[in-house]
């Protein structure tokens, strides 16, 4: 029902996940070990590494970057880097920059957003990818009123990532 009534399913709550960490996170001490061979980008800011619902079967690496938009360079570092380790890529209906207003928040704003989506190769890992910019309604609707991007690399452990690519209506090949 949920994922009907929000844009952009999985990369949407992942999204919404990484931008409510403060409340639902833990930054507490630990090796963070399914984070650690991912990169971070140079002149990245407010960089946390986090364990979603307090779970060290669930990280997230979360920074902000300052891009134009429509920079990829950040989706393509960590392309690279699932490739080079030889995930499985996955692929949504809309692999591109998108927009929709956020009604959910207050005051309302309007998000512009990338995702990508990896399996591991014994397929117990899944990967998220997230990429977001966040404008007043106000701004026009095609490109962010600034230059902020906001990441969240969501990695989860102990999960069937074929059947959850399959629920989340990814190709995987």
């Amino acid at each position: 029902m949920l994922r009907r009534l929000i844009p952009g399913t999985w990369s949407t709550l992942c999204g919404c996940a990484a931008f409510v960490a403060a409340v639902s996170c833990s930054e507490a001490p630990g090796s963070f070990d399914l984070l650690q061979k991912l990169p971070t980008p140079e002149g990245a800011y407010e960089v946390q590494k986090l364990n979603l619902n307090d779970s060290p079967k669930n990280q997230q690496l979360f920074f902000k970057i300052e891009r134009r938009y429509p920079a990829s360079d950040v989706l393509e570092l960590y392309n690279n880097h699932f490739k080079r380790e030889q995930w499985i890529a996955c692929r949504s209906s809309n692999d591109k920059w998108n927009s929709f207003p956020d009604k959910s928040s207050e005051p309302l704003q309007y998000v512009h957003q990338v995702a990508s989506y990896w399996i591991n190769p014994d397929r117990r890992l899944f990967a998220v990818v997230s990429g977001r910019y966040f404008s007043s309604t106000l701004a026009a609707s095609n490109s962010p009123d600034n230059s902020v991007q906001r990441w969240a690399i969501l990695v989860q452990r102990d999960v069937n990532a074929l059947e959850e690519a399959k629920r989340l209506s990814l190709q995987c090949n």
